[in-house]
């Protein structure tokens, strides 16, 4: 399964059931829908999903010179050959169809930050590693197949 928006959002409310449910975060009910709204945008701007590097991959293709028509590749080719670029500009890999802008470890404590600025958040338990840890442990198990 290709990764999309919609799967970059269900990680986020991942994210946000699994802090509940260790106790690490405390929120009403009547915010969870703007605090997910906001995990996402935030998250988003340092991970993308296969359906965001697909349309850097189009955009870098049409952007680029060197892909014109008149060379010797082919388009699906010249896709490949762009998409291989647009993914070496993320250097920090990808896990489970996202795309790291930054090290997991550093977008789990600019989530961390998030949640301790938040006016949305009731309260933050426990210690900065254990909700790195939690963060860290929903990236490496979340699987987009398992969605709906």
């Amino acid at each position: 399964m290709k990764t999309q928006k919609t799967t970059l959002k269900e990680l986020c409310k991942v994210i946000l059931t699994k802090l509940k449910n260790q106790g690490l975060v405390e929120c009403p009910v009547s915010s969870r829908q703007l605090i997910w709204d906001e995990l996402f945008q935030l998250v988003h701007s340092m991970v993308l999903t296969d359906e965001d590097l697909k349309n850097q991959t189009l955009e870098k293709l049409g952007a680029e010179t060197q892909y014109s028509p008149d060379t010797e590749l082919t388009q699906t080719q010249q896709y490949f050959v762009a998409k291989s670029i647009v993914r070496k500009s993320y250097v920090h890999g990808e896990l489970n169809g996202f795309y790291f802008k930054e090290t997991p470890r550093d977008v789990a404590q600019k989530i961390l930050d998030y949640f301790m600025c938040s006016p949305h958040v009731e309260e933050v338990y426990g210690t900065d590693d254990d909700f790195r840890k939690c963060i860290l442990f929903v990236f490496k198990n979340f699987n987009p197949k398992h969605l709906h």
